[in-house]
């Protein structure tokens, strides 16, 4: 079905092109992500969701995400009504990098956070909170992540172990890449 909805365009560099697709990215006051199909219909159009999509471009859709997020947070995090830790959140003005795996966060683009700006693990991509889970749920049984898989995430505990780097050719953007004089002597 992917292939069906990508198509190759000519330039110096290969890359995809989907026609009548957004890309959503969280905004002020709505960490919402997604991708998005624009469906017409007579003379306006809407936006609408395309799951698959957004599992290949974020890991999980949104709504899983917080789903997941949310049990974390009542399980072996802090839930109450003001705020719950960790929590889908996103830098609008600024570069982050991945307190787990180091990779580079661009400005607009969502992570997970389990803490305030400025402690340990304020920042963690979702490629490293999807490891961190994955590494819960490999401890074998009886453990914290045993107990959030006994719930209705049976299907997206599935989706979290099979993600992985998906460009294994490509250089993988950290801190060293984007601030090289810091590295560099």
């Amino acid at each position: 079905m992917l292939s069906e909805l990508y198509e190759t365009i000519d330039s110096p560099s290969n890359y995809k092109q989907l026609k009548n697709y957004i890309m959503r990215l969280p905004r002020v006051n709505n960490p919402y992500f997604g991708i998005e199909k624009r469906i017409e219909t007579g003379d306006s159009w809407y936006f609408e969701e395309n799951k698959e999509l957004s599992r290949a471009c974020f890991g999980l859709s949104y709504s899983e995400l917080e789903y997941l997020v949310k049990l974390y947070a009542e399980r072996i995090g802090i839930n109450n009504s003001y705020f719950q830790y960790p929590r889908i959140t996103r830098s609008l003005k600024s570069d982050n990098f991945c307190d787990i795996t180091g990779l580079w966060i661009p400005a607009g683009f969502p992570y997970i956070s389990f803490s305030e700006s400025g402690y340990d693990f304020a920042h963690v991509s979702l490629f490293g909170f999807y490891r961190h889970i994955g590494t819960m749920l490999s401890m074998g049984t009886n453990t914290v992540g045993t107990e959030m898989s006994e719930h209705e995430t049976i299907e997206m505990i599935n989706l979290i172990e099979h993600i992985d780097y998906y460009f294994p050719f490509e250089i993988v953007v950290t801190r060293e890449h984007v601030v090289p004089e810091m590295y560099v002597q």
